[in-house]
């Protein structure tokens, strides 16, 4: 800027004697000029549009939970209500779990078998104020109840699954389902949708599409070298009129609108993921049925752990087997990356649930002591920065 207006004056005290060269002088200011307005139109465009956010993510409490009334022997999954209170389900024991936010334990609701109010394997849940749904991986069934301020739950509706059910997305009148389901013209999905009012199933995502084949054929005759070793697991989430999928074993996340139809994928593959393989030697020790093994290898590739929807933000977190970090990453509802994070001091199983009105992520995570273990739940803030850029618009005319 300092050179252009030293050319500007120049320009303006060129002597009559000069008069001839007048032409060609006010061509050059011009291009310096017009040359550093463009610049500075870039700069202000990219700080409006693509502007820098640093991920924080700050430990902010810890609690341990009571198990003196009723020992939680093996958790799979976990929810926040909105009043505070922390409902786990616990799958050996059939039932489910009610803390308070200070860890006491407040209620257990539910015990194994099949009949009312009662569970074989309850797995996934998913919490929409008032309502609680929760998977049954072994009776296959999904079960919606209603849950009050004080904890009392009451079984609403419930559907069978069929084809099976391994993840839940729960919205007001509807609930997004991960499994296989089948239509009535043969065709597989693996996310679909259960409305309340029609009782009807509503496909959304073909399960070759979410394991990263073109066709079904393709898909059928590659599944099981290519997808099998390396699991199934899929992942949904929803926020209104979308819903959200990912295979755990790939970090590509597929996003549709239920009323337009449109389609869209994202996903940053960024130099902390390791993408998933089927290795020879997680072949070998698949057909050795070597448990240990399996594991070990698996644990060498980067595993999604969880996908959650805000308000505003689609999060995901994935496993660092390198540093053996959980890594946050955030992106907005057009798919545009905003950036990522480690989970300080994460458990090596924890399992995580996203607050959906509140950049709050939570943990669950088994504390071994020389004499005794013990759950406890961490919560974390998630705090998105914007990083001031300032950029030089002189620097082109250097």
């Amino acid at each position: 800027m300092t050179r252009a207006r030293s050319l500007a004056g120049a320009v303006g005290k060129i002597p009559a004697t000069a008069a001839s060269f007048l032409p060609k002088n006010k061509i050059i200011y011009i291009f310096f000029k017009m040359r550093q307005i463009i610049w500075t139109i870039i700069a202000c465009l990219y700080a409006l549009l693509c502007p820098l956010i640093a991920i924080e993510v700050r430990l902010i409490k810890e609690i341990h939970l009571q198990e003196k009334a009723a020992f939680l022997q093996r958790p799979s999954s976990f929810v926040k209500t909105a009043d505070g209170l922390f409902v786990i389900s616990d799958f050996q024991a059939g039932d489910l779990k009610l803390y308070r936010s200070s860890g006491e334990l407040l209620k257990t609701f539910g015990r194994k078998g099949q009949g009312p109010d009662e569970f074989l394997g309850p797995f996934k849940l998913s919490f929409c104020a008032p309502l609680l749904g929760v998977v049954d991986i072994d009776r296959r069934m999904v079960f919606i109840l209603n849950i009050k301020a004080d904890g009392n739950l009451k079984t609403s509706q419930y559907f069978s699954c069929p084809g099976g059910a391994e993840n839940i997305s729960l919205s007001e009148d509807r609930v997004t389902v991960s499994g296989y389901y089948v239509d009535p013209h043969g065709v597989a999905w693996s996310v679909y949708q259960y409305v309340f009012t029609s009782k009807k199933i509503v496909p959304i995502f073909l399960r070759h599409e979410i394991f990263g084949f073109s066709s079904r054929g393709h898909y059928e005759k590659n599944f099981l070298k290519e997808v099998a070793p390396l699991g199934m697991k899929i992942l949904c989430e929803q926020h209104h009129a979308d819903a959200f999928a990912v295979w755990d074993a790939n970090l590509r996340i597929f996003k549709k609108n239920i009323w337009t139809g449109e389609v869209k994928t994202f996903g940053q593959k960024t130099s902390r993921y390791v993408q998933p393989q089927n290795t020879k030697e997680l072949e070998k020790a698949k057909k050795e049925r070597n448990i240990k093994k399996v594991q070990e290898e698996i644990d060498k590739f980067s595993y999604i752990l969880t996908i959650a929807v805000t308000n505003n933000l689609v999060i995901l977190i994935y496993r660092d087997p390198k540093d053996q970090d959980r890594i946050v990453q955030a992106y907005d509802f057009s798919g545009n990356f905003l950036g990522e994070t480690e989970i300080p001091s994460p458990a090596e199983r924890g399992m995580f649930y996203v607050s959906k009105d509140e950049p709050l992520i939570h943990e669950l995570s088994y504390e071994e002591s020389l004499t005794s273990g013990l759950y406890k739940i961490r919560t974390y803030k998630m705090v998105l920065k914007m990083i001031t850029m300032a950029l030089d618009v002189d620097h082109p005319d250097n």
